[in-house]
């Protein structure tokens, strides 16, 4: 995610490089507040919904029409009335499990951002799940920087082939995604709630 971030802000100033422009400072805050304030909504109304493959088709329309419309897009706009994309996989149920959380040892990590400074992470625990007769787990990061909050990234067989290869995450808590605690009645761990609707 931090990769991808870097990335799409360098794009937007290749863009702009390439088209001579200097941007209106307000105006161009105005926008990044703007993008950041509608993936925030959408990131709430996909995981109100109760027909996950409903969220899934509203997270796909709705990037689509960011990436094609909304002047902070990371595709120039030259490209932009011509862009497909974002490219995702179908909805599949099947990945979307319910994880057990477990400690893990605290570690910090310090990775470059796209400008002069670094994002702290914090790993604190791990989610455990099955999937496809597997058990598996993800490490959990609470960012201590940029908008804070979870953090849960991943890479898979696809990483550099079919997505992109630094990697992706399930749930960033900093764009309004949630995780679920059940009631002490039902279970005493803490659950998080994973879902593939979230795959970037």
């Amino acid at each position: 995610m931090v990769g991808w971030r870097s990335t799409r802000r360098r794009r937007l100033m290749d863009n702009r490089t390439r088209m001579n422009v200097c941007p209106d400072p307000v105006t161009d805050t105005l926008a990044l507040l703007d993008w950041r304030r509608r993936v925030a909504e959408l990131y709430a109304e996909v995981r109100a919904s109760s027909d996950p493959a409903a969220g899934w088709r509203r997270w796909h329309q709705t990037r689509a029409a960011l990436f094609s419309e909304h002047p902070q897009s990371p595709i120039a706009p030259a490209d932009r009335r011509g862009y497909s994309g974002p490219h995702m996989y179908d909805y599949g149920p099947a990945w979307r499990v319910l994880a057990r959380v477990s400690p893990a040892e605290l570690k910090r990590f310090e990775l470059p951002a796209s400008n002069t400074e670094v994002m702290t992470f914090s790993r604190f625990a791990r989610a455990h799940f099955t999937l496809g007769g597997s058990e598996l787990s993800l490490e959990l990061y609470l960012l201590e920087s940029y908008g804070g909050g979870l953090f849960v990234p991943f890479a898979d067989a696809t990483s550099g082939h079919e997505t992109y290869g630094a990697g992706r995450y399930l749930l960033d808590t900093v764009k309004g995604g949630r995780s679920r605690v059940p009631g002490r009645e039902s279970d005493p761990g803490l659950q998080l709630r994973l879902s593939a609707v979230m795959l970037l």
